[in-house]
């Protein structure tokens, strides 16, 4: 390639690198555009921080929820990329909303790496050459109406129908396991563990989410096994509660392919040739 043919090269590249700089959105704006609002479906009410807001019967910590976007481009990313990981961070959010019973999000701002943005409207974002991040923060919220559902879905679960185990499954008491020595050593710090359906008052919650683990099945059988694989499920979830800062797990239950043990006080582990594994479903929460 002739030398000039470099040099006008060159000069292209800076120009195009040169105008990926800052980007600035109007996130009403993009809350509002069809395409987001039809990915994000309705279910979920979506509420600007300082927005006016109806009475809710439950309102979450305020939690980050991050968004990216990949650029195969040589150039980098750009605005659309920017957008992308704006409507990820919103879509893991709306997600979350969704999966914890909660039916509007509120306190909604973006978070660039400077801090929480003082006008929640907008937002800014410096695309990245590879890989552009967006970080959003809400609360999420629950009206009335799903705290009844959820009030109703709890206390239907009182209730579950006396059956055997599973098909290749054991149902083992998981008091002894819970009076341990390595439970208690796994539960320190003012971290503190509540099995079964009832719980203490709390301030916040995150949950309820299915945890799962397993472990190695060796010639002291099933039931050491089993025992084994409640403790890694527990510091699992001993470790989540930590990171998120959170000071108790509560309504912590036998949960495998989403049903209950029909004693609160079992766990339920499924035995194969080599491991025995354990669902239980857990909430963490901030006590009062």
């Amino acid at each position: 390639m002739r030398k000039g043919a470099w040099v006008a090269l060159l000069a292209a590249f800076v120009a195009v690198t040169a105008t990926a700089g800052e980007e600035h959105f109007d996130v009403k704006q993009e809350l509002a555009s069809a395409y987001l609002r039809d990915w994000l479906g309705t279910d979920v009410s979506l509420y600007l921080a300082e927005a006016p807001t109806p009475e809710f019967a439950e309102v979450g910590r305020t939690e980050t929820y991050l968004g990216w976007s990949l650029s195969p481009s040589p150039f980098g990313g750009g605005r659309r990329h920017c957008l992308d990981a704006f409507r990820k961070a919103m879509k893991s959010i709306v997600d979350a909303a969704v999966a914890h019973g909660y039916d509007a999000v509120v306190n909604i701002r973006a978070v660039p790496e400077s801090g929480p943005s003082k006008d929640p409207a907008s937002f800014k974002c410096t695309p990245g050459y590879k890989v552009t991040s967006v970080s959003v923060s809400g609360s999420l919220a629950m009206s009335v109406a799903a705290k009844q559902r959820q009030v109703d879905a709890e206390l239907s679960s009182l209730n579950v129908p006396n059956r055997k185990p599973a098909d290749g499954a054991i149902f083992l008491p998981i008091g002894p396991i819970l009076e341990s020595t390595e439970t208690k050593q796994i539960f320190t710090d003012g971290l503190t563990l509540h099995w079964g359906p009832q719980a203490p008052p709390y301030n916040f919650r995150y949950g309820p989410d299915d945890y799962a683990d397993q472990a190695e099945l060796t010639s002291a059988g099933p039931e050491a096994a089993c025992n084994a694989a409640v403790l890694n499920v527990l510091r699992q979830i001993a470790d989540e509660a930590r990171a998120r800062k959170y000071d108790s797990i509560i309504k912590v239950r036998s949960h495998l392919d989403g049903e209950y043990a029909p004693a609160h006080g079992d766990v339920e582990c499924v035995v194969s040739k080599k491991k025995v594994s354990v669902t239980v479903q857990a909430t963490l929460a901030q006590r009062k």
